[in-house]
């Protein structure tokens, strides 16, 4: 099963990145597949309960 992730970072991050892929002339999309798989979940884990649960507690 394949999946969309969205991350969220600081903008000086995403340049410095895509700085660190123009230097050693590779794509990002690339290094950022090399992440699939170091964060292992389980496969009844409800990403979208977790992410509601996560707004719930930020915005009480």
């Amino acid at each position: 099963m394949e999946t969309k992730l969205t991350l969220r970072l600081n903008e000086s991050i995403i340049e410095n990145a895509k700085e660190y892929a123009r230097a050693q002339n590779v794509e990002l999309t690339p290094l950022v597949k090399e992440l699939s798989g170091v964060i292992k979940v389980s496969t009844d884990f409800d990403y979208k309960k977790d992410y509601s649960d996560y707004l719930e507690n930020k915005y009480q």
